[in-house]
């Protein structure tokens, strides 16, 4: 769009359309997803049936009725939010989780600008149409890891509940992660030395799509992982997993430019590689002994 329009405003309004649109599906085909485990199912208050029941719910309506003995007041939200975030299990595997998906923005922002650099500079000199089409590489990595990783985090789910008795921890969930660590560490290996020793692009885009597709399947996993923890609050997890994901990933771009030119990007890419397996080794760790302090 950029290379066709000439300017940067139509894709921020495309953007917004987008955001727009979502929003009326909400309003159009949600529900309301809280729900309480604890609560019998013939106790459960009565939900209604209906467009116009289902749209209380979506407005919050229904929701003031049944304020008290079933959902928390602003107060008591807040707390619970605190409360959970102090959680041993939550920050540490939050931190592991959000260090390895950190560098997913690096390689983004680090590739965008050296291949609009001109060759002179020590870039690649590509136009927008063409850093367009290199930026299918993630695209494709994401539909590749969320098919496999669907039915790969499933079946070690049913494996594990079939070996014992249809019970289950949620420590099964990490198992999906290790394999990813020989897709994840070559890939990030592959875009430093692509761009450091100026190869084709074929690596920036395999090293790319590579280590996309380890972060769908890590992600499942992880936040599948919270989520069994800790069932009752689905909310608190994903807004802490959400926020902490944000800012690890956004906060690099005031680094990572720097810290390739200064040291080469084979250096910086490689030293992420580096904090990768230390994190893999710390998964490890949590999937040991996580139990104890969960």
């Amino acid at each position: 769009m950029i290379a066709g329009l000439g300017e940067w405003r139509p894709p921020f309004w495309l953007v917004f359309a987008l955001g727009t649109g979502l929003l009326g599906m909400i309003l159009v085909f949600f529900d309301e997803t809280g729900y309480k485990r604890s609560i019998e199912v013939d106790e459960q208050p009565q939900r209604g049936s209906g467009v116009f029941a289902r749209f209380l719910r979506i407005l919050g309506i229904w929701q003031l009725k049944h304020h008290n003995g079933y959902f928390d007041g602003v107060i008591e939200s807040y707390w619970n939010l605190v409360v959970i975030c102090f959680k041993p299990i939550i920050p540490i595997t939050i931190v592991i989780y959000s260090l390895i998906f950190m560098w997913a923005i690096g390689i983004n922002q680090s590739s965008a600008l050296l291949l609009e650099v001109p060759e002179a500079q020590g870039g690649y000199g590509l136009s927008s149409k063409s850093i367009g089409y290199v930026y299918f590489s993630p695209i494709v990595a994401v539909i590749i890891g969320e098919g496999f990783g669907h039915y790969y985090n499933d079946y070690l789910l049913r494996r594990h509940a079939k070996r014992h008795n249809n019970t289950f921890v949620p420590e099964v969930r990490l198992w999906a992660i290790y394999p990813m660590a020989l897709i994840m560490v070559p890939g990030l290996v592959l875009v430093g030395q692509t761009l450091e020793k100026h190869l084709h692009l074929v690596g920036i885009i395999f090293g790319w799509g590579m280590y996309q597709v380890g972060i769908m399947v890590i992600t499942v996993a992880v936040v599948a992982f919270i989520y069994d923890c800790y069932p009752e609050n689905p909310g608190e997890v994903s807004a802490l997993i959400g926020s902490s994901r944000s800012l690890f990933g956004f906060v690099i771009g005031y680094f990572q430019t720097e810290w390739g030119e200064r040291q080469g990007f084979d250096v910086s890419f490689g030293l992420q590689a580096v904090i990768i397996v230390v994190c893999f080794g710390l998964i490890a760790g949590l999937h040991r002994w996580g139990r104890l302090i969960r």
